[in-house]
């Protein structure tokens, strides 16, 4: 530590650096209509948006594809006016293609080459292939050993000839200090096999060692995904005849270009959450508000404040892994509109699962019928539920049992109880459609809210009199009337829906049976609860509507809901700005001098802090715009956070501890 100098380094600080021949007023005057895609865990909406108006002027829907996203998205886009897409100056999409691929392990085949502290794994690092090579560095970033270029080469030919890898990221001690060494394998690989590489400095600037490698595995993994998706794009935006340049949302509610995405695709996890919270602030204008979007999946939870997406600073746990990326701090339901509804062992089960609405299956399958079994269910209503073909083909090899699932279902649509009889077993468990429904061949079809508000008569999308049918049928396996059944749902939904707020709004994590609804329910004859919502209540999505308003009326809140709310992803996607954030550090290092950490190529040290500041702001406005430019945006003005950290020593007198900067970018997306 270094006393206190003729610099202020005890203040925090904001400085902006002045644009260098920016026009972005060129920019914007001269976009006319964008095309904002969202999708969805179960539709893809589509909006046209006038960036000179400000609205929308058309909106439109199809069901997510996950077998090939841009089917669902060029037949969301193929729903829209024609009249427009001549008129077309930027194309931004937000997909759950990330995110899926990394909770359901579908990611590609890593190789990960380690430069630790010592010459063990870290206990807490589980991936394998795995290898440790040559490499050392200070946690200052020091070099203490040289990388072994022949040892490397050796190494990714090995896990490519037995684990077949496609890709490879490298992470080394100190690299978000100093990246050379990583760079140095990094070219190494790449000269050796032409594969993608991913360095974990490129992703984050956090010390944590083994989180950075996690985080470096998961990029590179979807690297082949993201590269295929956005080929398929390409193709589909141009045999639709647009022209324009796409853009994809980033987990944090900003925009980036192909080629951005390309080198970082994990950014895109958790990206549609991230653009309904955009969506949000653009319809209400609200600078604060808890957003909710009600999907067909789940329902999202997240804040705005102070006009931002609030994110996980410290990097967001996707699925099983943590990691550095910063994305929407959201907190996610297994409820939506589509959640499934079963009567199991005696107990009324409302989601996570999501099937198909029977009211669906009515209207899209013509389904006439729900009396496909005439035996009594009383355990489960499980084999009254449906399974239907999609139209995608399997592309495994099928058991025999497989085989005589998917055959059997090559008419029409059957409940699982008709199926069990046609084929002869025993017992419905053993009617095997796990792979054919993980893999979108065939598909579950059931009771759910849908269902419950077409029977009541709030909704009219699809077929009411089945899904009435239906309902009857259930409730009478049930034993229960059906009028007890729609309430109990709908109490349900209040009691789910009202414990992840509360959860949310609290900062806790609520264990089942732990009193919530009686709070909800205002406490009891001993005890009166009045909670209150505090904040503005944005509700969003088609089912919001019909799914929030009695949840926040029992918990005294102000809900808004918005128009084109069930297309605000989609919005948000395409309102949304380029944004690039670089940060660095000063400390003093053993020599006793100030070093700049955190920036490619610099390792001078200085005598004052100030020469040392210097460097740093310039420097770091360099990358910066030089990032915003490789993101998409030509905007130039760089707002950079300055926050300074001293401590008193035992004379009473402040010394230095180090000085952190983080730089922004945010700006119009480029038209070119």
């Amino acid at each position: 530590m270094k006393k206190k100098e003729e610099v202020l380094f005890d203040k925090n600080t904001v400085i902006t650096l002045e644009p260098v021949n920016e026009k972005p007023e060129q920019i914007e005057s001269s976009r006319r209509l964008g095309l904002g895609i969202d999708a969805g865990g179960t539709y893809t909406d589509a909006v046209i948006f006038d960036f000179r108006t400000r609205e929308v002027l058309a909106k439109s829907k199809a069901l997510t594809t996950k077998w090939k996203y841009s089917l669902g998205i060029m037949e969301a886009v193929n729903a829209l006016p024609g009249k427009y897409r001549d008129s077309i100056d930027q194309i931004s999409v937000s997909t759950t293609l990330v995110t899926n691929a990394i909770v359901e392990s579908n990611q590609r085949p890593v190789g990960l080459l380690l430069m630790p502290n010592g010459r063990d794994v870290p206990g807490d690092l589980k991936y394998q292939p795995l290898k440790v090579i040559q490499g050392r560095m200070t946690i200052g970033g020091e070099i203490t050993e040289d990388i072994n270029p022949e040892e490397i080469r050796r190494e990714v030919r090995h896990m490519i000839s037995q684990f077949h890898v496609e890709a490879f990221a490298v992470s080394g001690y100190g690299g978000s200090v100093n990246p050379a060494l990583e760079l140095e394998v990094k070219k190494i690989i790449r000269d050796e096999t032409g594969l993608e590489v991913c360095c974990g400095h490129e992703l984050s600037g956090i010390l944590n060692f083994s989180i950075r490698a996690v985080t470096a595995v998961l990029n590179a993994g979807v690297m082949p995904i993201m590269e295929d998706f956005l080929k398929e794009m390409e193709l589909s935006i141009v045999s639709a005849g647009i022209k324009a340049p796409l853009l994809v949302v980033r987990g944090d509610g900003a925009v980036m270009n192909e080629t951005f995405a390309r080198e970082f695709p994990v950014q895109t996890a958790l990206s549609g959450p991230a653009a309904s919270m955009a969506g949000a602030m653009f319809l209400t204008g609200n600078e604060d508000a808890l957003v909710i979007d009600v999907g067909g999946t789940t329902s999202d939870i997240g804040f705005i404040e102070n006009n931002r997406v609030t994110v996980c600073e410290k990097g967001a746990r996707i699925g099983d892994w943590d990691t550095h990326i910063k994305a929407v701090d959201m907190l996610t339901s297994g409820l939506g509109g589509d959640s499934e509804v079963i009567f199991h062992r005696q107990n009324w089960i409302l989601g996570p699962r999501r099937i198909t609405p029977i009211s669906w299956l009515g209207t899209l399958m013509k389904l006439e019928e729900v009396t496909g079994t005439d035996r009594k269910w009383a355990e489960s209503t499980i084999p009254l539920q449906y399974l239907y073909r999609t139209g995608k083909m399997p592309d495994f090899e099928l058991t025999s049992r497989e085989k005589a699932v998917f055959e059997v279902l090559e008419e029409k649509p059957l409940m699982i109880g008709e199926i069990m009889d046609r084929l002869g077993i025993g017992t419905w468990k053993l009617v095997k459609s796990a792979r054919l429904e993980n893999s979108y061949c065939v598909q579950r079809a059931g009771l759910t809210p849908t269902d419950v508000f077409h029977q009541e008569g709030k909704l009219s999308l699809w077929n009411k009199d089945i899904a009435s049918r239906y309902m009857d049928l259930i409730a009478d396996s049930a034993e229960i009337d059906s009028a007890d059944l729609a309430l109990r749902i709908r109490r349900m939904i209040i009691d789910k829906l009202g414990s992840v707020l509360i959860e949310k709004m609290m900062g806790l994590e609520i264990a089942e049976g732990s009193g919530i609804s009686q709070i909800l329910n205002h406490g009891n004859n001993y005890l009166s609860l009045k909670p209150e919502i505090t904040i503005p209540v944005v509700g969003l999505g088609a089912p919001a509507a019909l799914m929030l308003k009695d949840t926040v009326r029992q918990l005294n809140g102000r809900l808004t809901l918005c128009k084109d709310g069930d297309v605000a992803n989609a919005l948000g996607a395409i309102t949304s700005n380029v944004r690039v954030s670089v940060s660095a550090r000063i400390a003093v290092s053993y020599s006793g001098e100030y070093r700049i950490y955190g920036l490619e190529g610099e390792e001078e040290s200085f005598e004052f802090l100030s020469d040392a500041e210097k460097r740093c702001i310039e420097v770091l406005g360099e990358q910066t715009r030089i990032m915003a430019a490789k993101a998409g945006t030509s905007a130039q003005k760089v707002t950079i956070t300055i926050k300074s950290a001293v401590a008193t020593s035992t004379e009473g007198t402040e010394v230095f501890v180090e000085r952190t900067y983080l730089a922004e970018i945010s700006g119009i997306p480029d038209l070119v």
